[in-house]
Order: structure tokens, then sequence, then C-alpha cells
């Protein structure tokens, strides 16, 4: 299964895309990204760091997660996309292979503003910033993990 993803990462997110966006957004328009500068770039260069990376999952996650929420490659549904292709991250790499975790609690439970902050910090790209997102995006995913066993 952790194939799948390091093996064809752009698929993925463009099947994601496919089915948030399904029935609001034109059929030709599915999955495809926009043709806008630098994004067909960004995401050639994220599937070659998802694909060739040895670094741990919950990373991984982090940097799908923030690369698809700053880059908006489709303009619509984009927020959905990046956060279901951070939870294939976090299955396919065994960071939680039940899908059982639910980061987005831990987001809530961190906050929409601190959410914002830290990904407008990724967005700078200076290395606190991206060590801040990376931080953030683990501790959500660590919350919503110990969500999940609550329920359980």
């Amino acid at each position: 299964m952790a194939d799948t993803w390091r093996k064809a990462p752009l698929q993925t997110i463009a099947r994601l895309h496919t089915v948030a966006a399904t029935g609001a957004v034109a059929s030709d328009r599915l999955g495809r990204p926009r043709d806008a500068a630098g994004v067909s770039e960004r995401l050639a260069t994220l599937a070659e760091v998802v694909s060739q990376t040895t670094v741990a999952g919950v990373v991984v996650s982090a940097v799908v997660h923030a690369e698809l929420m700053t880059v908006r490659p489709f303009g619509s549904f984009d927020d959905i996309v990046a956060r279901a292709a951070a939870r294939v991250v976090l299955v396919q790499t065994g960071v939680d292979p039940d899908a059982i975790a639910v980061p987005e609690m831990g987001l809530i439970e961190l906050g929409g503003g601190a959410y914002r902050q830290a990904l407008q910090g990724y967005e700078t790209g200076r290395p606190a910033d991206l060590g801040h997102w990376v931080t953030f995006h683990a501790a959500a995913v660590q919350r919503g993990a110990t969500f999940a066993r609550s329920l359980c």
C-alpha cells in the first residue's frame, strides 16, 4: 500500500480532488491543477521529494499538507485535498496504519488562528518557520490520535 503513494503521489492527489470536487467543479477540471505560474513545478518537486524520501511519515505528511495548502493547486477544495493527502501519508507510511487518528480534531484543538499562522510561517520558507509547522502538524496528529483513543 505504501508503494502506491510513493510511486504515484500526483495521481493520488488528483484522485482526492476528483472525489472532493465531483458535482461542484466542471468535470474537465476535476483532478487537474491550475495553469498558474509555478503550480506544476511545485507539484513535481513535491512528488519527487515524496517518492524519494526516507524521512519520518509525520514529517512527510506535514510537508504534503502545507504544500497543498499554500500552493492551492486546484483552486477549489484544496483544503480538503491537503488534509486528505496528509492522512493518506500517515496511513501509508505506518504512522497511523489503521486510519483511526483524527488529526482534524487536533487542528481544531490547537485553534484555527494558530493553524493559519503556522501555514503562513511555512510559506516563508524560513527554517524556524518550517520547523514550527512540522511541530504544529505533529502536535495535531498526536492530539488526533489521543482523541481517537478516547473514543475507543
